[in-house]
C-alpha cells in the first residue's frame, strides 16, 4: 500500500463544521461527544483541537497533518524561487535535477534525511510538487535557440507596439487591414524535450537548446487579428523545387527552395507579391482599402553573404578556425568568410568557400 493511499482518508471533515464544534466546547455550550455527532466531526480530533490553547481556531485547523518537510519551510520556498527562476532563463529544472538537488540541500545543510544514491526519494517530489501545487506543475517546454532567447526581449516587444501606436495614430486601420507575418522553422529530425517544474498556469514554457541540428523547412505565415489567413509559404532546404513536395499542403500555399532552407531577401519578396496577389490593395489612401503588415523578419540574406565575403576581421588577432592562422600575418591577401551562424573567421580555401552564405561543417554537422 502506498504511503498517499495509506492516509487518504484523513482529514475529510469540512472547516465549518469543525470550527462550530471547537467554539461550542470551548464556550462550554456543549461536550465532546455532543458537539463531534452534532457536526459529523471525529470526537478524537475534536478533543485535540481544543485543547490546543496556544492557537486560535483557524490556525488550529490550517495544520499541516503527517511528517514535516525534510527540508524545512524556508529552505523549500527558496528552492521554489530558485526553479521559477531558471525556468525564467530557459533551464528549467527536470524532475530528476530536482531530486538531486534536494540531496545535495540536505548535504550542505547537514539536514538528517534518508535520501540514497544522491537523489531525493519519489515520494519526496510528490510530496513537494502536492505542497506548492498552487504555483508548481509539470510542464512540456517548447525548444528555444539562444539567439531567439536574446531575441525576444522587453525592449523589442516595447519597440514593436510603440511603431503599432504611431501608425495607428496616422491611419486608423481596422483590424481586418493589420497582417502579422512571421517565419518559423520546421526541423525534420526529431527531438525530445523532458518536461520540467515551471509555474503553474504559465501560457509559454521554453527550454534553452543549442542551434537547431539537422534540415529545416521554413514556413512563413501571415494573419489578421479579424481572422483572415494569407496561405504561407513554404522554403524546402534544397536546390530545385518540384510541385510533389506541396501534396498535402494548405490550398493557395507556394512552394520555393534554397539549399538553407531560410528565407532570403528574393524570398521575401516573392513572398510579398503572393501576399499582395492574395489580399488585393488598391490605389486608395483609405486604410480602410489598404493593409498593414507587421514581421519578425529576419535577414539572412544572399547580400548578407555578398558583404561577407568583400569582408576582412576587424581584429588583428583574429584566426583561421581551420589553420589557426591569424589574419595579421596574412601577406598574401587571402581571402576571410565568417561563417553565418557561429561567427567564426576561416580563410576562404581553408573553409571550402565558394560563393554566397558561408556555413561551416561544424555547424552544418
Amino acid at each position: 500500500m502506498s504511503a498517499s493511499h495509506k492516509y487518504s482518508k484523513r482529514k475529510k471533515w469540512e472547516k465549518e463544521d469543525m470550527s462550530a464544534a471547537i467554539i461550542a466546547v470551548r464556550e462550554k455550550r456543549m461536550g465532546y461527544l455532543k458537539a463531534a455527532k452534532h457536526f459529523n466531526v471525529p470526537r478524537s480530533t475534536l478533543f485535540r483541537f481544543v485543547n490546543d490553547n496556544d492557537s486560535s481556531t483557524e490556525s488550529v485547523m490550517n495544520k499541516v497533518i503527517g511528517r514535516r518537510p525534510v527540508l524545512g519551510t524556508d529552505i523549500e520556498n527558496m528552492l521554489v524561487e530558485y526553479i521559477l527562476t531558471m525556468e525564467n532563463k530557459f533551464y528549467g529544472l527536470t524532475r530528476m535535477d530536482l531530486r538531486r538537488f534536494a540531496y545535495q540541500l540536505a548535504i550542505k545543510n547537514n539536514i538528517q534525511n534518508a535520501f540514497k544514491d544522491g537523489f531525493a526519494g519519489r515520494y519526496w517530489l510528490k510530496g513537494f510538487l502536492k505542497r506548492h501545487k498552487e504555483i508548481l506543475s509539470i510542464r512540456q517546454p517548447t525548444a528555444t535557440s539562444q539567439a531567439r532567447a536574446n531575441g525576444f526581449t522587453k525592449e523589442r516587444v516595447d519597440e514593436f507596439y510603440d511603431n503599432l501606436d504611431k501608425i495607428q495614430a496616422d491611419k486608423p486601420f481596422p483590424a481586418a487591414r493589420i497582417f502579422n507575418v512571421d517565419e518559423s522553422g520546421l526541423s525534420i529530425v526529431q527531438s525530445k524535450i523532458p518536461k520540467i517544474i515551471a509555474r503553474k498556469g504559465k501560457k509559454q514554457i521554453g527550454a534553452m537548446t543549442s542551434a537547431e541540428r539537422g534540415s529545416l523547412i521554413t514556413i512563413v505565415v501571415c494573419m489578421s487579428p479579424a481572422g483572415i489567413f494569407v496561405p504561407p509559404m513554404l522554403i524546402f532546404p534544397r536546390k530545385n523545387m518540384t510541385e510533389a513536395l506541396m501534396r498535402g499542403a494548405p490550398v493557395g500555399s507556394i512552394g520555393r527552395a534554397h539549399p538553407s532552407g531560410w528565407i532570403q531577401t528574393n524570398l521575401f519578396t516573392q513572398w510579398f507579391q503572393h501576399f499582395v496577389e492574395y489580399v488585393k490593395p488598391t490605389e486608395s489612401e483609405s486604410s480602410d482599402s489598404n493593409p498593414a503588415v507587421f514581421g519578425n523578419y529576419t535577414d539572412s540574406s544572399d547580400d548578407i553573404a555578398m558583404r561577407n565575403e568583400s569582408a576582412v576581421p576587424t581584429d588583428e588577432d583574429a584566426e583561421c578556425f581551420f589553420c589557426n592562422g591569424k589574419f595579421s600575418e596574412d601577406k598574401r591577401g587571402e581571402e576571410w568568410v565568417k561563417c553565418l551562424i557561429c561567427e567564426m573567421w576561416v580563410h576562404g580555401d581553408c573553409g571550402g568557400y565558394e560563393s554566397g552564405i558561408y556555413i561551416c561543417d561544424y555547424c552544418k554537422n
